[in-house]
């Protein structure tokens, strides 16, 4: 390289520039691809972009059509337990619409209860507060067992409430596939 005299042999140098770093890349995405056993940019360059898009596009709408239908499985869940706490007078039956407020609600329907032979006068706070302990180191393990317990129980005691000889039967359905309970819920929500 000498020193440019004047601007044209500069202005030709620099045009040049883009072309010799196109060549570098792509002479070191063969390499690569020879080493890695990947396709060359000529392979990528044949690419059928639309099936990609189009597998991408069903992606995205299953994934839209999936957070609608939860969306609407929580609303479903909220109405029920706004409606049974509503019906029961309780003040705080709006806590069913916010997300872990929901679980003060079951307390708050059942009310004062009996869980595995234990009186609980406040069960509105149980849930809550074993959800907390299940986030808490060396004690997180029993913390989530009795959370899980103690949930399915609450849930058994609102189903019993509504409907005492299908109870079991709605809280075996509520185990096995859970997606139902938000439905059971609302189904029952007027009992």
């Amino acid at each position: 390289m000498g020193i440019y005299t004047d601007n044209s042999q500069m202005i030709q140098t620099a045009k040049k520039i883009p072309t010799k770093l196109n060549e570098l890349v792509t002479t070191i995405v063969d390499k690569a691809a020879d080493i890695l056993n990947a396709p060359t940019t000529e392979q990528i360059g044949r690419i059928d972009w639309s099936s990609i898009t189009a597998i991408l596009g069903t992606i995205s709408i299953i994934l839209i059509l999936t957070v609608v239908f939860l969306i609407a499985l929580y609303l479903l869940k909220s109405i029920g337990l706004y409606t049974m706490a509503k019906r029961e007078g309780k003040d705080f039956a709006w806590l069913a619409f916010v997300p872990f407020g929901c679980l003060f609600t079951y307390g708050f329907i059942t009310g004062k209860t009996k869980i595995f032979g234990i009186e609980i006068d406040h069960p509105e706070f149980l849930l809550p507060a074993l959800l907390v302990t299940s986030c808490m180191p060396f004690v997180g393990c029993i913390g989530t067992v009795l959370f899980i317990l103690a949930y399915f129980a609450l849930v058994y005691r609102v189903y019993q409430s509504r409907t005492p000889n299908f109870a079991v039967v709605l809280l075996i359905l509520s185990i096995f596939v859970p997606i139902l309970s938000p439905i059971i819920l609302f189904a029952i929500r007027n009992k």
